[in-house]
């Protein structure tokens, strides 16, 4: 596992780099050009993203929790803090907490996973509203 956490990365050309599971934390990633990027499951908590070109970055079950997402280019990324896990939607899934799935599959198991995860009802209302607006955002090709 590659530990980049802290690194000062701006404007640095890691166009198709495969950092799978890196530790990137902390990371200074401003400007940078990650097109095509391979990130999954990549900590990318509280690293600075800002005005990076995302276009095609694979960030499925990445950390990006309190990073700081201003400007990115080429991505559209929703995110939601609703006080119990953070929460993203990007290229057609949503993390909340470690849990990632499609809208849809939130849709039929947020009950459930609300219950083992102890949410309170409004925490729940909170959640779901968000959910249902990734599904309409995803369900609207024009905006995704």
């Amino acid at each position: 596992v590659c530990n980049l956490t802290g690194a000062y990365l701006t404007g640095a050309d890691l166009s198709g780099a495969k950092l799978e599971g890196a530790n990137l934390s902390k990371a200074n990633l401003s400007g940078s050009d990650l097109t095509w990027a391979y990130l999954c499951r990549t900590d990318l908590s509280e690293a600075n993203l800002r005005e990076a070109n995302l276009c095609k970055t694979n960030l499925y079950k990445a950390n990006l929790t309190g990073a700081d997402l201003c400007n990115i280019k080429n991505k559209i990324i929703l995110t939601f803090s609703g006080g119990k896990h953070f929460a993203y939607f990007c290229d057609g899934y949503i993390d909340i907490g470690c849990q990632s799935m499609t809208p849809q599959e939130w849709l039929r198991d947020y009950k459930e996973l609300a219950t083992e995860h102890e949410y309170t009802e409004r925490q729940i209302e909170c959640y779901l509203a968000f959910i249902n607006m990734c599904n309409n955002e995803m369900n609207n090709k024009e905006t995704i």
